[in-house]
């Protein structure tokens, strides 16, 4: 008994629960192209795999990064856009007067 348990936490996914994990139905991607315009069809997909987010997916999940690193990365990323979004403020201020 104590065996079976065992090896069924091994087949557990590493992260979170089973049933507690969400799941995500994506669309497949799709481009048609038109009058053999191939490079404008790829021109198409990359915005597309762009405004997906899917490069910064795959550059995100090149390394393993630690936990800790990861909070760093946060907190960083959040401060610069905190900065950004101070500055588009005060153009704004700026243009309106």
């Amino acid at each position: 008994m104590f065996r079976q348990a065992e090896i069924e936490n091994q087949l557990r996914p590493v992260r979170g629960h089973p049933r507690r994990c969400k799941t995500t139905e994506r669309k497949m991607i799709e481009v048609k192209v038109s009058n053999d315009m191939v490079d404008r069809a790829m021109r198409e997909l990359k915005r597309k795999l762009i405004k997906e987010g899917l490069f910064k997916e795959l550059s995100r999940r090149k390394f393993n990064i630690k936990p800790s690193m990861a909070k760093r990365l946060k907190r960083a990323q959040a401060e610069k856009m905190r900065k950004k979004e101070a500055r588009r403020e005060r153009e704004r201020m700026e243009r309106q007067y």
